[in-house]
């Protein structure tokens, strides 16, 4: 549903519309239309705008809010919250149902790590949290990322939408001038659209305005011949998808990451179509999802101790029905390693180098070089343009530069782990005894005794 402004043309068609419209002559009440100018008078007027209801949020499906007597479920407009909330009344479920149907919804996803599949629980109960103000302040953006294309991203944010009878508005890279990616966004938030998707980004994102959309609870946007106005947000969920994202150091605090693999080949997945299997049953999951807040909300909404700078509020509530209630993983563990690997174009990089040996079986060790020859005209290679192709004139430059990057990615260590895969750096000297290294790319590997680091993704 969309809320317009009504333009006083329009006005006198609605008038006309609900109202037989009399003015007062010598002959006494005649039939009569409404002129351009009376409309403008009428919505202007601010005796009768009083008499307006006030209207603060629209959603797609009811809303959970606080009532005198626990927490309430809107349906239609209500006064006191001011939302206006359509979709179908949910379904009863109690606790134990709840659980039951918010893990089996998730259960078709291989997620990287349990720490994954609690940060998709906790993207699955944001809205709700959201849209009827049960806690104070906003969710951060979540990042979905991928191991490869096809292992459910956009899948996983359309169930979430699904479940609360609404959708994404897709959001793709676009760079400046009309129609640029900045306005895309403030295009979407006019039109009052509740979730937004940064859809299969990759490179670095560096958008300024996507910044302060995490950071401020109203935000300056600018439209074609609308002007610059301020638009809330705090209600508003974001979510980025991508198979290998960098973001500067500002937006990785602002952030929680769910990585997900493919599943195998032959993997029988419990429903062909499972957006459409939830659409069907939407009440049933809202229904689910609003059971397990209900109960929280009665014992006494407890917050965890757990701390995340701007999303604190946020945090702690699902921090705490995730642990308590779904006996998940806390959803901040394993977060900031992942996001100190997105700050590092070194870490993200081998990432995806890693993934794509490992993804057609090269196992073989590998020099700077033959890493650059592997991945030519697939993946970007360090020290050549976006685009070039590895030739004799640029491949010493190229295994130079990507020597670099890889001293970068290890440091002072020799094993880096993205989940189950693993990247060696093994050390040894030529018949000049000068120092040579090599890199192994294996998937589960055994443990040894190379140094290991304490930042980035997983490393052992």
């Amino acid at each position: 549903m969309r809320l317009r402004p009504i333009k006083p043309a329009a006005f006198c068609g609605q008038a006309e519309s609900v109202a037989l419209l009399r003015k007062d002559t010598p002959k006494g009440l005649t039939p009569t239309v409404m002129s351009e100018s009376q409309a403008r008078q009428l919505l202007s007027n601010p005796v009768l705008l009083r008499e307006v209801p006030e209207i603060k949020n629209v959603s797609d499906c009811p809303v959970l809010i606080k009532g005198d007597s626990g927490l309430e479920i809107v349906t239609g407009y209500n006064r006191k919250s001011k939302v206006f909330a359509e979709g179908t009344s949910p379904a009863e479920v109690d606790c134990n149902q709840a659980f039951k149907l918010i893990i089996g919804l998730l259960s078709d996803f291989k997620f990287t790590s349990e720490f994954d599949q609690s940060r998709a629980v906790a993207l699955l109960l944001s809205p709700a949290l959201l849209h009827g103000g049960l806690i104070v302040g906003r969710a951060p953006m979540f990042v979905i990322e991928g191991d490869q294309p096809g292992v459910g991203k956009g899948t996983l944010a359309n169930i979430v939408a699904a479940v609360y009878n609404a959708k994404f508005t897709n959001i793709t890279r676009r760079r400046g001038g009309v129609g640029s990616f900045d306005e895309s966004i403030g295009a979407a938030l006019d039109a009052g659209r509740g979730m937004i998707l940064f859809d299969n980004f990759r490179g670095k994102f560096d958008s300024q305005f996507a910044e302060s959309l995490l950071t401020e609870p109203n935000v300056q946007i600018r439209l074609p011949y609308r002007g610059s106005f301020d638009v809330d947000v705090t209600r508003n969920l974001f979510v980025l998808t991508s198979n290998g994202i960098e973001m500067t150091d500002d937006l990785a605090r602002r952030v929680m990451v769910i990585d997900i693999e493919k599943q195998p080949e032959d993997y029988q997945f419990k429903h062909d179509d499972i957006v459409r299997h939830v659409k069907q049953d939407q009440p049933l999951y809202l229904g689910a999802v609003f059971a397990l807040i209900k109960h929280w909300y009665a014992e006494g909404a407890r917050k965890s101790a757990a701390t995340m700078p701007s999303y604190t509020a946020w945090l702690r509530c699902v921090d705490y029905i995730i642990t308590n209630y779904l006996f998940l993983s806390s959803v901040l563990t394993g977060n900031q390693e992942t996001l100190s690997r997105m700050a590092n174009p070194a870490l993200s990089w081998l990432r995806e180098v890693a993934l794509y040996m490992i993804k057609y079986e090269v196992f073989h060790d590998l020099s700077a070089m033959t890493i650059c020859n592997e991945i030519d005209g697939v993946l970007p290679i360090p020290g050549l343009p976006d685009g070039e192709m590895l030739t004799d004139d640029n491949a010493k430059k190229a295994a130079s530069a990507t020597g670099m990057c890889l001293k970068k990615a290890f440091g002072e260590n020799d094993v880096v782990r993205f989940g189950d895969v693993q990247v060696t750096r093994l050390k040894h000297w030529n018949h000049m005894h000068n120092e040579m290294k090599s890199y192994r790319f294996t998937r589960s590997a055994e443990d040894n005794d190379a140094n290991t680091a304490e930042a980035g993704l997983d490393f052992v």
